[in-house]
């Protein structure tokens, strides 16, 4: 039997790309396929909300996807990242059509998450809040130009600035551990380019 396939569209800033990375990484160790474009068994957009501009573009990808479910080219549609940690449940009842719904605390678990929505064939909600420690995903399938990588080194933010929704989204601060960086799993594999990709000369929120 063929493997599954699945593409992945980052939204938003470059901490977002590394997530997407992790996400592609995850899904590919669990024996999916990466695809660029096109039709797919799941489709994953990982989503911006920082500002309304960035949200609206990331329910208008979402709808976009919606339309490509409804003509048959994808079967499962996950919603990821900061638009479900900021809007939640109201998402998820605003855009039944997504069949997962996953805030960033569930970002680490994804293929986790995944393989309960393949096995039961029906919608899941997953909002669980930001740990308080560093977290990053099992694996990672980089998307960068072969001589360069985005390094989290933190995430999150205590300030509670009333003007700003980080903390919100992404929790309190957390540093990346003290320790050496390891080796990206999935070198060698890469993911395709994409036009939301975020570029040194180009950060979109």
């Amino acid at each position: 039997m063929s493997a599954r396939t699945f593409r992945v569209t980052s939204l938003g800033c470059a901490k977002n790309l590394v997530d997407s990375e992790g996400l592609a990484g995850q899904l590919t160790r669990a024996g999916w396929r990466l695809v660029a474009d096109g039709p797919a068994d799941l489709v994953v957009v990982n989503t911006c909300g920082f500002v309304e501009d960035a949200a609206q573009e990331s329910v208008d990808v979402l709808l976009a996807e919606i339309d490509e479910k409804r003509a048959g080219r994808v079967r499962w549609l996950a919603a990821a990242g900061c638009l479900p940690q900021k809007y939640g449940q109201e998402l998820a009842a605003a855009l039944p059509e997504i069949d997962l719904v996953a805030g960033v605390a569930d970002l680490p678990r994804f293929a986790r998450l995944v393989a309960k929505l393949t096995a039961a064939e029906g919608p899941l909600v997953s909002l669980g809040r930001p740990p308080r420690r560093y977290r990053e995903s099992p694996a990672r399938l980089l998307s960068t130009p072969p001589h360069r990588a985005y390094l989290k080194v933190a995430e999150g933010c205590s300030n509670a600035c009333a003007y700003c929704i980080i903390g919100r989204l992404r929790g309190p601060f957390r540093s990346r551990p003290p320790a050496p960086r390891p080796k990206p799993r999935g070198t060698g594999s890469r993911l395709p380019e994409c036009p939301n990709r975020p570029t040194p000369d180009r950060q979109s929120r």
